[in-house]
């Protein structure tokens, strides 16, 4: 039985492999190694069984297979990574690291609040059959600077109409929040990366021709590639996107030569704080400048002093209680996490311990659970903060 399940696997990464080969071939990109790399130690027998149930009638799935294709266009590299549970192949993401400096962050995916028309919109194109498979949303660019987000809306994204927001997998359907997106590397390169969608009627496509056309967008984007590097923090991070800084973006590997570029060292709860605020609109998530006296005033008598935290230290805060007045709440600070609540529970966490994020836990999902970097897990009691500590999370550890 599970060697049955175990060639079913492989026979399903195997397709995938011809999907691509094939894709590249029509487009002329030379293919230049497929390496295969195992996250997981899991049977072959769950792994098969929980990712076919996945695929028929939705749930979690946890990568346990990357598939990493490099590839070469025109002399320049670019990367295509697969994800796989079991079977079941899930949303990937390419890369590409192209000259010159990219000022602002970029990013263009599904609008995040919509208005009356927009839903109108949507709903319209969802009852004409032609393009009812193809999920016509109503997308938006973001950028943290709101002249180059205007911009970005006057200027038509030359292949928009060939833009997949959504994956799909059997009879499930993965709606993507974002499609492109791009950030400076440092003051000479910038990374271009791009979530894949559902492409091609008769197999599933990877997206190659629309990456290579965004690629191509962020090189020609006249004017604006001129940066210093110092806004090097993609809008959405990811565990790919993490991958592939970590392991592709350091030089010669197996014999295929990359550039070398290091990857700046930036303020990370900054900018994963900026990035939510702007963009996420938290609403119980308060920067330092948003407090007002009274509740700076709380701030400062039941958790500041209380862990010797200075004003002008303090990045954030979310409240913990009903009145949202910050006599229990969340603090973030460069690098700390502290949370008081109700002088029943204290926490104060170094950032720099924490390796990865399990995710939310209990009923009303008041707890969250993160990796440390000792190999330890630990619970930290967030209470009504979980909105926003679910999202800040999400995107540090993938920073």
């Amino acid at each position: 039985m599970a060697n049955y399940f175990n060639q079913g696997i492989d026979t399903a990464h195997d397709r995938r492999a011809d999907q691509i080969t094939a894709e590249c071939k029509g487009l002329n990109i030379e293919l230049l190694n497929v390496e295969s790399i195992p996250l997981r130690e899991v049977s072959a027998l769950k792994s098969t069984l929980g990712s076919t149930v996945t695929a028929f009638i939705g749930g979690k799935a946890a990568y346990d297979l990357l598939q990493i294709y490099t590839m070469r266009f025109k002399g320049e590299l670019q990367y295509f990574i697969q994800p796989f549970s079991g079977i079941t192949a899930l949303p990937g993401q390419h890369f590409k690291v192209i000259p010159g400096s990219l000022r602002h962050p970029i990013q263009y995916g599904i609008k995040r609040k919509k208005s009356f028309s927009d839903g109108m919109y949507e709903i319209l194109m969802d009852s004409i059959p032609v393009v009812k498979l193809k999920k016509i949303r109503v997308c938006e660019w973001l950028c943290e600077a709101d002249s180059e987000a205007a911009h970005l809306k006057s200027i038509k994204l030359p292949l928009w109409k060939e833009i997949s927001h959504v994956w799909q997998t059997g009879t499930t359907l993965i709606n993507l929040d974002w499609t492109f997106q791009a950030c400076a590397v440092n003051k000479d390169y910038t990374l271009v990366c791009m979530q894949t969608g559902k492409y091609g009627l008769t197999s599933e496509k990877s997206g190659l021709k629309q990456f290579m056309k965004f690629s191509d967008f962020v090189s020609n984007y006249e004017g604006r590639m001129a940066g210093d590097g110092r806004n090097n923090s993609l809008i959405s991070n990811s565990f790919l996107s993490l991958f592939f800084r970590e392991q592709y973006m350091s030089g010669p590997r197996d014999g295929v030569w990359v550039p070398d570029v290091e990857w700046i060292h930036t303020n990370k709860v900054k900018h994963v704080i900026n990035n939510l605020k702007k963009f996420n609109h938290l609403k119980k998530l308060s920067l330092n400048g948003d407090l007002d006296d009274k509740k700076m005033a709380n701030l400062k008598a039941c958790i500041l002093d209380k862990h010797g935290i200075e004003r002008e230290d303090v990045i954030a805060a979310v409240p913990m209680d009903l009145l949202n007045n910050m006599k229990s709440a969340v603090v973030l600070t460069t690098d700390k996490l502290y949370i008081s609540y109700l002088d029943e529970y204290e926490c104060s966490i170094d950032l720099n311990d924490i390796y990865g994020y399990n995710g939310v836990k209990g009923f009303t999902e008041s707890i969250v659970e993160l990796a440390m970097k000792d190999g330890s897990t630990t619970e930290v009691r967030v209470e009504s903060a979980s909105e926003v500590m679910k999202a800040f999370f999400e995107q540090y550890c993938y920073m």
